[in-house]
């Protein structure tokens, strides 16, 4: 289920399709900052990550762990630099799963997010 995109139905406050990603890995930060950069405003985006921690480099955390690195050149994207752009990350939310035919998808908490069309 990482790295999948649901459009949810625009809200009251911001008329934009609402897409949450699914997973907040490398893969994901990059579509995120793909979709930032060639259309910025189409979408209200919630990115929603397992792990505590915002999206980090994977490949360089070897080197980190080596003492090569600093532990600063594991991040991806800066949290305000999301923020500017309108996108929220919310980390340390698993989603237990998806239904589509019911076009909504589950938290591990319990809680249901729901879409209006999937990308």
């Amino acid at each position: 289920m990482p790295g999948r995109c649901y459009a949810l139905e625009p809200t009251v406050m911001d008329e934009r399709p609402h897409l949450i990603v699914i997973g907040n890995g490398m893969a994901a930060s990059r579509a995120v900052d793909e979709l930032l950069a060639r259309a910025p405003r189409r979408y209200r985006i919630t990115v929603l990550g397992a792990e505590p921690a915002p999206a980090y480099n994977r490949v360089l955390l070897s080197a980190v762990l080596a003492g090569e690195a600093s532990a600063g050149s594991l991040s991806l994207k800066p949290k305000a630099d999301l923020d500017a752009h309108g996108a929220r990350v919310l980390s340390g939310r698993r989603v237990a799963g998806i239904e589509p035919q019911a076009r909504r998808g589950r938290r591990r908490s319990g809680g249901r997010r729901w879409w209006s069309a999937g990308t």
